[in-house]
C-alpha cells in the first residue's frame, strides 16, 4: 500500500525548499539589482537634486561665477551638453579669463563634436598658461580627432616636455604617430605608457595590434 502520510509530508517539504529558494533568488537579485542598476539611479537622482539647489542659486545671484561654473558642471555629468555649454559661456562673458570656464567650454564643445570652438579655447588658454598640461592634453585630443596630426603631435609634444612620465600623454602620442604611419614610434610610446602603468589596457592592445603587423615607418 501507499503510505498517503509520508507524500504529504513529503509535499510539504519540497513546498518549504521551493520557499526558501525563491527566498535566495530574491535575494541575490535585489544586491545585482541595486548594485548594478538602482545605485545608478541613485547617482542620477544626487546630482537632480544639486541641479536644482544651484539652479535656485544661481537664479538668486547670477553673478556668483563659481555657483554658475558647478551648475554647467553637474548640466555636463547629466549630459545636457547645450545647458552646459550655455552656463559656461555665461561666465566667459562677465570675466573673459576665467580659465576653468574656458576649459570646462572646451570639453563640453569637444563631447558635442564642435572641434573647431573647442580647439580655440584650450589655444587660448595655453597661450596664456604655457605650462597647463591638461588643456595641452585636451588640444592634442581635439585635434587628433578632428585629423590635425601634425597639430595634435605638437601639443602633446608640449605636454611630454612637461610631464615625460604621463602614461596618457604616452598613449595619445602613440595613437597619433599611429595615425601617421609611424608604426615603430608610436610602438615605443605605447611601451612607455606600459612602463609608466603596467596595467594601462588600452596601451596593452595597442602594442600588440602594431606588434602583430610587423611593419615599420
Amino acid at each position: 500500500m501507499i503510505d498517503w502520510r509520508h507524500k504529504k509530508i513529503t509535499l510539504r517539504i519540497a513546498f518549504l525548499v521551493f520557499v526558501l529558494e525563491m527566498l535566495v533568488l530574491w535575494t541575490i537579485g535585489s544586491f545585482i539589482g541595486y548594485r548594478y542598476f538602482w545605485d545608478q539611479y541613485s547617482t542620477i537622482s544626487r546630482l537632480e537634486k544639486k541641479l536644482g539647489e544651484y539652479q535656485k542659486l544661481v537664479s538668486k545671484n547670477p553673478a556668483n561665477l563659481q555657483n554658475r561654473l558647478q551648475l554647467g558642471w553637474i548640466y555636463y555629468q547629466l549630459r545636457n551638453l547645450d545647458e552646459a555649454i550655455k552656463h559656461y559661456q555665461a561666465i566667459l562673458e562677465i570675466e573673459p579669463e576665467h580659465v576653468s570656464a574656458a576649459y570646462n567650454l572646451a570639453i563640453a564643445l569637444y563631447d558635442e563634436g564642435n572641434f573647431g570652438e573647442a580647439a580655440k579655447h584650450l589655444e587660448h588658454i595655453t597661450e596664456k598658461y604655457p605650462r597647463h598640461e591638461m588643456a595641452w592634453f585636451a588640444l592634442s585630443k581635439v585635434y587628433l580627432k578632428a585629423n590635425k596630426l601634425k597639430e595634435a603631435e605638437r601639443c602633446i609634444r608640449q605636454l611630454l616636455t612637461l610631464n615625460p612620465t604621463s602614461a596618457d600623454g604616452r598613449l595619445v602620442y602613440a595613437q597619433i604617430l599611429e595615425e601617421r604611419g609611424k608604426i615603430d614610434e608610436a610602438k615605443k610610446q605605447f611601451a612607455l605608457a606600459l612602463k609608466y602603468i603596467p596595467n594601462f589596457d588600452v596601451a596593452k592592445n595597442g602594442l600588440n595590434r602594431l606588434s602583430k603587423r610587423g611593419d615599420g615607418g
